[in-house]
């Protein structure tokens, strides 16, 4: 894919091909701030990937996050190890909280902001 301001893509991209390139391609096609999720466990192969696509995601903000499913046994697990996680912990990363209305406050460019974490409670 080649990147144009047109092929933009401003919402969350979410690949599950098990197709490794294609995190490269998304990568080229993601907003400025944009995230993508990689779903699925790639096939095997090599391949060479340019140092430019490690800097278009450093200089742009774009992020590609891995996710895999689970079992249930797991999630609760990780929940427990949270939940026993000291609060300051996270009250000193955690920046600000926001409703997903608030969702352009977040990439808001500050000097003191660490993270910020958009919020899906009702």
């Amino acid at each position: 894919m080649t990147r144009t301001n047109a092929s933009y893509c401003a919402v969350p991209f979410f690949e599950t091909t098990a197709y490794a390139r294609h995190a490269i391609d998304v990568v080229n096609v993601l907003a400025p701030n944009g995230v993508a999720t990689l779903q699925s466990l790639p096939i095997s192969e090599t391949f060479e990937i340019d140092a430019a696509f490690h800097a278009e995601l450093v200089t742009t903000n774009k992020a590609l996050l891995g996710v895999v499913n689970s079992r249930r046994d797991y999630f609760k697990a990780a929940a427990a190890w949270l939940d026993e996680t000291p609060n300051e912990l996270l009250d000193d990363l955690v920046s600000g909280v926001y409703r997903v209305k608030e969702i352009d406050e977040t990439l808001a460019d500050s000097d003191e902001t660490i993270k910020t974490v958009v919020s899906f409670d009702r």
